[in-house]
């Protein structure tokens, strides 16, 4: 029997969240709150072959038959990356057992939870059967998974951040019709002696609006009612300028001499515009202010916001226990977290 660990960062999206929807740029760093998969491996009779995987959702059974015995509805997602590799790869595992156990630790809805599973699930098979990989095929085995996730064809963002050892800035071009992705990886790093508290908002009972409805509430804000690839370069311009600006101000800061101080500012009125436009929430609010109170130098939500999204601030490394209690007595869950320099990675046992 051989064991090893296998795992991913998760990740942010640092600022220009629903803007870049319409052209502008915007920022995702992989983090250090990471996603691990320990993978034992043993023998077992001809035709007995099968890959387990445990999770907190998402688990079941995949048969060297084919046959694939869910344990919920969410393994649909992780089946198809486990199918995509076996049948890219022509892998047959007839006399293996293949378990893949997750951690249980909480990574926030909105940071790449599901990408970073998918990647270390991606990673784990190709180190069992000891297939050679590239980037390019993790990242088609991640999006796979995403796909089947999000119901439909995902942007592509949380894979390339999960798979990437340092941020990435992204945009998107229209041409015509047709739109496309840009991703630049980045030179970027938090202000020395500063850490970033990410929080979930969603509380008991609560049930979180879904991203579609945040889109559509930001468009409603800017009287968008064409769908962004119609929506005029003169418009689009206009709309994505001030969060442009911001962008640029936080990335300005954004490295070890940086000044967290203004950092934290510069957060802070990123927020203000994405509040403006109707796509934060009681929850974001209440959070970011018992943040401030508690002596964040500045925060803003992530992601698409809304009732039961994630927000994140900036804080000195002494004050991020404190703070992660406090969110806490509070109902809310919060990890410490900084950017990841590693990426996906193997560890022996």
């Amino acid at each position: 029997m051989k064991q090893f660990v296998a795992s991913a960062p998760s990740k942010l999206i640092l600022c220009g969240e629903h803007s870049v929807v319409y052209g502008g740029k915007a920022i995702a760093v992989p983090l250090d709150n990471r996603k691990e998969c320990t993978v034992t491996v043993e023998e077992v009779e001809k035709g007995k072959g099968e890959i387990i995987v445990e999770d907190v959702v998402g688990f079941g059974r995949v048969l060297c038959t084919g046959q694939v015995l869910p344990a919920d509805s969410l393994f649909a997602a992780k089946t198809k990356v486990i199918q995509f590799i076996l049948e890219k790869e022509s892998i047959n595992f007839d006399s293996l057992r293949v378990r893949c156990v997750f951690s249980r630790n909480k990574i926030p809805k909105g940071t790449g939870g599901s990408a970073s599973a998918f990647a270390s699930l991606a990673i784990a098979l190709y180190t069992v059967f000891v297939v050679p990989f590239t980037k390019e095929k993790l990242f088609e085995a991640v999006q796979a998974g995403e796909e089947v996730a999000h119901g439909g064809k995902a942007s592509g963002i949380d894979a390339h951040t999960v798979l990437s050892d340092s941020p990435q800035k992204f945009w998107k071009e229209f041409a015509g019709k047709e739109t496309k992705f840009h991703f630049e990886q980045v030179a970027l790093a938090l202000p020395r002696n500063t850490v970033l508290v990410v929080v979930n908002t969603l509380k008991k009972g609560q049930t979180p609006e879904t991203t579609a409805s945040l889109i559509q509430r930001f468009a409603e804000h800017y009287r968008i009612m064409q769908v962004p690839a119609d929506v005029p370069e003169k418009t689009r311009n206009e709309l994505t300028t001030p969060f442009n600006e911001a962008v640029e101000k936080i990335a300005g800061e954004l490295r070890e001499k940086g000044d967290a101080k203004k950092l934290g500012q510069y957060l802070n009125d990123n927020h203000f515009l994405l509040k403006k436009a109707g796509v934060s929430s009681e929850g974001i609010e209440e959070a970011l202010a018992l943040c401030r109170k508690a002596g964040a130098l500045g925060g803003k939500l992530t992601g698409a916001g809304g009732r039961g999204g994630a927000c994140f601030s900036l804080v000195k490394k002494e004050n991020a226990e404190k703070l992660v209690e406090a969110l806490k007595e509070a109902g809310f869950e919060a990890v410490i977290a900084s950017f990841d320099k590693r990426g996906p990675h193997v560890q022996r046992v």
